[in-house]
């Protein structure tokens, strides 16, 4: 009897050890920027810096919130919608969440809002309004679409499949260009709304895909200070195949890290981890093979207590009612 190519390579993961797994012999902060090092070069970056052309389009005054409809230029030639909701009757600069959709028809899900056919039922039946929880909790709100997805992914998409393919052929991909618009749209806060958003108190909210770039950007990008991701957790090897469209390819990166190894590096700020033991994206078994690591990064972080991994009954989806109050009781307590 053969053995499959696939169950080869399972077998030499199990041989081997991601070159860059924590192991406690040197003080955390120096692995992690080590480790972060490494890992900003795997995911392809950094980017072609440049201008970011920064355009509102338009304003829009709602009963508790006001909306800034904008574009930016993350790279040359490439510019990306957002909207910025920013509450009403709070003094000073307020708290954010950026929150990031997965694989759907665009940012206006997290906004709770419907543009085109079974948008709502997905909208609904998964917690998926992402950005509007975020507000009914006192926090304003950044979305955007991501590459392949929304405006900038063709109407409805998302449409990942060539983009990805093309972007691994040229020595990038798809997760490392997501990362690095997340760490521009941050610049873009900085440099224009430093007035409304206290940049002290900027947090990172994703469900599925956007929960994957949720704990890569939040790993490197040290200006996000707490992260939520759901239906996003597992082992690399166990999610192989579950996103068909390829965005989720990183090469090289199994030689260096699995997805506890990335999520360490988010220790010691603040870390909600949920998912379904139903969920068919990220098994869970991979899941709960991974978060020890997770787990000894933050006690190397000195803040063992920092992170939770909330295993709920369901499928792939967010579970706002459980996992809100422990990031609130993190942020707040």
């Amino acid at each position: 009897m053969y053995t499959s190519p696939f169950d080869h390579k399972l077998a030499l993961l199990k041989s081997r050890e991601p070159a860059m797994r924590y192991d406690g012999k040197e003080s955390f902060e120096e692995y992690r920027k080590r480790a972060c090092e490494k890992l900003y070069d795997v995911l392809g970056l950094p980017l072609e810096r440049c201008d970011d052309s920064m355009t509102v389009e338009y304003e829009t005054e709602w009963d508790d919130y006001t909306e800034t409809r904008f574009s930016f230029q993350s790279e040359p030639g490439y510019t990306i919608p957002a909207h910025l909701c920013v509450l009403k009757g709070k003094e000073g600069p307020q708290p954010l969440f950026i929150c990031l959709q997965g694989h759907g028809t665009g940012q206006h899900i997290s906004l709770g809002r419907v543009k085109y056919e079974g948008d709502d039922t997905f909208i609904t039946s998964g917690d998926r309004d992402l950005g509007v929880r975020a507000m009914k909790q006192g926090y304003s709100v950044l979305t955007f679409d991501m590459r392949n997805f929304g405006e900038v992914g063709g109407n409805p998409g998302p449409q990942c499949y060539f983009s990805s393919r093309l972007a691994i052929k040229m020595g990038r991909c798809t997760t490392g260009e997501k990362v690095w618009d997340v760490q521009r749209a941050i610049d873009v806060l900085e440099k224009y709304f430093s007035d409304k958003i206290d940049m002290n108190r900027i947090y990172l909210h994703g469900h599925s895909s956007g929960g994957m770039i949720t704990l890569y950007a939040t790993a490197l990008e040290p200006r996000i200070k707490a992260c939520m991701a759901s239906g996003a957790f597992s082992s690399f090897e166990a999610m192989c195949g579950k996103l068909k469209d390829g965005c989720d390819i990183v090469p090289n990166i199994l030689k260096y890290f699995n997805m506890g190894d990335v999520a360490g590096l988010i220790a010691p700020r603040p870390t909600v981890i949920t998912l379904g033991d139903a969920d068919d994206v990220c098994p869970m078994y991979g899941a709960i093979e991974q978060f020890p690591l997770v787990k000894r990064a933050f006690e190397g972080a000195g803040a063992p207590d920092n992170v939770t991994f909330l295993q709920m009954t369901g499928g792939h989806r967010f579970y706002s009612d459980s996992a809100w109050p422990v990031m609130l009781g993190y942020l707040k307590g």
